[in-house]
């Protein structure tokens, strides 16, 4: 596993503040494997693994504390004395509500808070509002060239390495794959659920049809200049 010392630099500072630690990025760009390399950390610094608590929400054990409530009686309960417990949420924002869990976790002071999530809520303004002030955001980003290198073990770019990485980008599990074929099945699943849980969700498109129809358009002119003319057939077809 590549550790990412990138960001595990900037966020050591803040491992026992009380300030809740936002880490956010675009699916799949590496966050949760953040959270397991912060916790992996702690545990190295002797930190009790009772006072270690993770709920991962991708997971189906956890689907019942997607009630804000049992999920703050959960973690209550597992909190057991008066010492520092460090609560890691990975994609808190299938939790309804999830902003008074923290700012009632956050209030009793004994706690420190990581938790992950897709840009289209933990970037929105409500959380904006109801946080303001308590948290800091680390922006996760897919794997840097320097990151690709060291992953793939090699010392030196090449041609063909960089020419692999600006087709087909640096979401860390794509490599994982070698034949093109199962690197583009894996990267429009991706893109979908980018778009259709986080972007059309968000935004409430009902079209999404036509949605994706001037998406692709924009992706495929990005190079060229988009005049309003061709906007009109676009949407005459």
């Amino acid at each position: 596993m590549l550790k990412r010392e990138k960001y595990l630099e900037k966020i050591r500072d803040f491992y026992d503040s009380d300030l809740i630690k936002i880490l956010v990025g675009i699916r799949r760009c590496g966050k949760s494997v953040i959270l397991e390399q912060i916790m992996q950390e702690l545990k190295e610094r002797n930190i009790d693994e009772e006072h270690i608590i993770y709920v991962n929400f991708e997971f189906i054990e956890f689907e019942d504390l997607t009630d804000y409530k049992e999920l703050n009686k959960y973690i209550k309960e597992k909190m057991k004395d008066n010492q520092l417990y460090y609560l890691f949420f990975d994609e808190i924002q299938n939790v309804e509500k999830f902003e008074k869990v923290i700012n009632s976790l956050r209030a009793s002071k004994k706690v420190s808070i990581f938790i992950t999530g897709s840009n289209s809520r933990l970037l929105s303004e409500e959380l904006s509002t109801v946080l303001s002030g308590r948290y800091v955001s680390f922006k996760i980003n897919p794997l840097s060239y320097k990151e690709v290198l060291e992953l793939l073990g090699e010392e030196k770019s090449t041609d063909e390495i960089f020419g692999n990485y600006i087709k087909w980008g640096s979401l860390p599990n794509r490599f994982e794959f070698k034949k093109e074929e199962a690197i583009k099945n894996y990267l429009y699943g991706v893109f979908d659920s980018i778009i259709l849980r986080d972007v059309v969700e968000r935004l409430k498109i009902r079209d999404t049809a036509l949605f994706n129809l001037i998406l692709q358009y924009i992706i495929d002119t990005i190079r060229k200049r988009i005049f309003s003319r061709e906007y009109y057939k676009l949407f005459k077809k």
